[in-house]
């Protein structure tokens, strides 16, 4: 699929060291990867107003993919 189109994505969690990190790695690895966004939101439950701004920026970003927390979790493992 990357060979064909460029591939614009979004992640969500995490820390901001973490998030940079993986931009980092994935860019060099996949140049027709557009991340379009990294969201590292407290770590706290999140207001309405709060949320409602992180899903305007990731809908207005229009990704054709969005990976959350939980897929941070197991990349690390597998050290990227």
């Amino acid at each position: 699929m990357l060979k064909k189109k460029v591939l614009v994505i979004i992640f969500y969690g995490d820390t901001e060291e973490t998030l940079r990190t993986l931009n980092y790695k994935l860019s060099l690895g996949f140049p027709k990867l557009k991340i379009t966004g990294s969201f590292s939101p407290p770590f706290k439950e999140l207001t309405r107003d709060e949320d409602e701004e992180i899903v305007r920026k990731i809908n207005q970003a229009k990704p054709d993919v969005f990976m959350g927390r939980a897929w941070f979790a197991k990349t690390r493992k597998m050290d990227i």
